[in-house]
Parts: C-alpha cells; sequence; structure tokens
C-alpha cells in the first residue's frame, strides 16, 4: 500500500513540478527530462508492488525497497547530469537565436545604411548634371562657341594675308638677291680696273724712271691712269645705282612688314579678354564638379563601409551552422540513451506482466545501471565535443572564414 501512497505523491509532486514549468522559468527538455525519472521511478514502484503482493516475507520487501529506493536516488543524480546537459542544448539554441538576431539586424542596419548613401549619391549627381546643363551655362558654352568661331576666322584671315605678305617678301628677297648679285659682278670690274690701274702704275713709275728728266713716257701713262679713274667714277655711278635700287626694295619689303605688323589688333585683344572671362567660367564649374565629386567619393566611401558590415553579419550562416551540429551532437546522445531506457523498460513490463517480478527488477535495474553509465557517457562525448569545436557566441569573436 505504501508503494501506492509513494506512486500518488510522485505523481503529484510531478504535476505540480510540470505547472510550475508551465511559468516559462524552466524549459520543456527539462520538463521531459523529469517525466522520464517519473516513468522509470513509477516501473521500479510497480514491479516492487508487484513482487510485495506475491512474498510472503517483510524482509524480502524491505530488502527491495532499499535496492528501489537507491535506484531511483542514484537515478535522479544522473537525470540532474543529463538535464544539465539538455540546458547545454538550449544554451546553444538561445546562442544561435541570438546570432541570427545580430546578424539581421546587421543586415537590416546596413543596407539601410547603402540606401540611404545610394539615394545621397543619385541627388549629388543630379546637382551635378543639373549644374552642368543649366540654361545660363548653355547660353555662355554657345556663345562661347560663337565667339571662338569668329577669333578663329578672324586669325586665319590674318594668317592668309600673312602668308600673302610673306610670299611678296620672298619675291622681294629674291630681287633683293638678285641686286646683291649685281653689285657682286660689279664690284669684281672694280676690283679688275683697280688691278690695272695698280699695274699702269707701276709701268708708269718704271717709265718715269728710265727717262729721267725726260719724262716723256709718264705722261702716257698719266693718261692711262686718268681713263681708269674715269671708268672708276663711272663704276662707282652704277654701283651706286645698284644700291638706290636695293634700298628701294629693301624699303618696299619693309613697308609690307609694317603693314602685317600695322593690322588693327583691338578686336584680337577684346577677344582674348572675353576667352579669358570664359576660361574663368569654366575654373569655377571645374571647382564646383570637383567639390561634388569628392562628396560623392565620401559617399562611396561609407558605402564600402556599410558592405563590409553586411559581408561581416553574414557570417552568422556559418556560426549558426557551427551551432547547429553542436545541438545535433547533444540531441543525437542523449536520444540514444532515451531509445535504450525505453526498449529496457517495455521488458521489464512485459516481464512484470508474466508474473516474473524478480525478472523485471532485475532487467530494470540493470536498464537503470545501464542508463547510468550511458548518462557518464554522454557527459565525456559532450566535454569532447565543447573542447573541439568553434567557440563563438557573437559576431565579434573568432576568426571564422566564409567562402
Amino acid at each position: 500500500m505504501k508503494y501506492i501512497i509513494m506512486a500518488i505523491i510522485i505523481s503529484v509532486f510531478m504535476i505540480f513540478y510540470g505547472q510550475f514549468f508551465s511559468s516559462g522559468k524552466y524549459s520543456l527538455i527539462e520538463f521531459l527530462t523529469i517525466i522520464s525519472i517519473w516513468l522509470a521511478t513509477s516501473c521500479v514502484l510497480f514491479v516492487s508492488f508487484k513482487k510485495s503482493n506475491s512474498d510472503n516475507g517483510l524482509g524480502n520487501s524491505d530488502e527491495y525497497n532499499k535496492i528501489t529506493s537507491d535506484m531511483i536516488n542514484n537515478t535522479g543524480e544522473q537525470y540532474r547530469n543529463l538535464s544539465t546537459e539538455l540546458k547545454i542544448i538550449t544554451s546553444k539554441v538561445d546562442v544561435m537565436k541570438s546570432i541570427v538576431s545580430e546578424a539581421v539586424k546587421g543586415l537590416s542596419s546596413s543596407f539601410t545604411n547603402l540606401s540611404e548613401q545610394s539615394s545621397s549619391q543619385e541627388s549629388l549627381m543630379h546637382e551635378i548634371i543639373k549644374g552642368l546643363h543649366s540654361t545660363d551655362g548653355e547660353d555662355n558654352q554657345k556663345g562661347f562657341i560663337e565667339e571662338t568661331r569668329e577669333v578663329l576666322e578672324y586669325f586665319v584671315q590674318n594668317i592668309t594675308e600673312v602668308s600673302r605678305g610673306g610670299m611678296t617678301m620672298v619675291y622681294t628677297v629674291d630681287d633683293i638677291e638678285t641686286q646683291m648679285d649685281n653689285v657682286n659682278q660689279l664690284l669684281g670690274e672694280i676690283s679688275a680696273v683697280a688691278d690695272q690701274t695698280n699695274l699702269l702704275a707701276l709701268n708708269a713709275a718704271i717709265e718715269a724712271a728710265r727717262a729721267g728728266e725726260a719724262g716723256r713716257g709718264f705722261a702716257v701713262v698719266a693718261d692711262e691712269v686718268r681713263a681708269l679713274s674715269i671708268n672708276s667714277n663711272n663704276l662707282n655711278d652704277k654701283i651706286r645705282g645698284v644700291v638706290d635700287k636695293s634700298k628701294a626694295n629693301i624699303a618696299k619689303a619693309k613697308e609690307i612688314v609694317g603693314g602685317i605688323a600695322g593690322k588693327d589688333m583691338s578686336v584680337a585683344m577684346q577677344h582674348k579678354s572675353r576667352v579669358d572671362e570664359v576660361l574663368v567660367l569654366m575654373e569655377e564649374k571645374n571647382k564646383f564638379v570637383n567639390q561634388k565629386l569628392l562628396e560623392v567619393q565620401d559617399i562611396a566611401h561609407h558605402v564600402e563601409n556599410g558592405v563590409n558590415v553586411a559581408v561581416r553579419s553574414l557570417q552568422f550562416e556559418d556560426i549558426a551552422r557551427q551551432q547547429c551540429e553542436q545541438l545535433n551532437a547533444h540531441i543525437n546522445l542523449v536520444d540514444q540513451l532515451f531509445v535504450g531506457m525505453q526498449s529496457e523498460v517495455k521488458l521489464a513490463v512485459e516481464e512484470s506482466n508474466k508474473n516474473s517480478s524478480i525478472s523485471a527488477i532485475t532487467i530494470l535495474s540493470n536498464a537503470i545501471n545501464d542508463l547510468n553509465n550511458g548518462i557518464d557517457k554522454v557527459t565525456k562525448k559532450a566535454n569532447v565535443i565543447h573542447s573541439t569545436t568553434i567557440s563563438q557566441n557573437d559576431l565579434n569573436e573568432g576568426d571564422v572564414e566564409l567562402f
């Protein structure tokens, strides 16, 4: 009868404990663990109760009670170890949830930042385009093109005139060269006359020396020297005429060059001033474009940082996978224990139904011992899993490499 009372007390305790779990303070896995303890204990009490009804001696009943109590206490201790292991499993799930939540928040924030920066970049680009294609800018560009065309036409016309003047100068220089050749020829004649005069003078000196006081030959020589002198004067006149013509040609060339140089440059200077103004405007445009491009570059830098954060946040998939692998390893170990215990309890119940209480208690006792040993193995294997897997609880730890 006392075994029935004990079973009722344990059942009431389990119901109360289960309701206590429903408050959310403890996990469902812990509740299932206590249920498994209750099932194992109930099986022992059930078999012991049947044995007590079939035994005649009280000592045997007390002995079975002691055995059953020891088994229950030992099993409770081992199940607490199992409960600790299941808490580890729960913590792994919580870590995985935290990592996924953190990664999702990081991705959301990063891509939101990317969207905002992209919008700012787009606005800046529109502002640049608007500044470059404004109405005033288009008018200035058109005016600059027209003025540049006029300036080019003006310079082309001047270049053409300069080319024509240059050709005239070439012809004039050719004439000068021809006249200079004539001068050279005349100078050759003068040189010949000078040589002849020198020779005649020498002859006159010789004749004068021979004549002595008579000097009849000197008169002839003097006449020849006089004739040569007249010829020299004529040659000098010719040279003077050639030089005058050369001077005239040079003066003509100078006049042509002076005419080219004397062209009115006021128009060109006005256009030059306008070109300077346009260049200043273009410089201001360039400064505007450069400033906006620097802002675009800064935005691109922020976009790059956002992308880097997004890439780091993508590590959550690898971390969550490792945590799930650990979770699966723990669950497989615990599942093996429950499967083994289930088969042993089933066998004990079958023996009990055959009125073989001693055999049932023996089987159940062996099952509980096997369960205790299995829990020890689970704990050891769990420690091995903890020491051989990557421990990372957030996205800022570890050196997990992706891809």
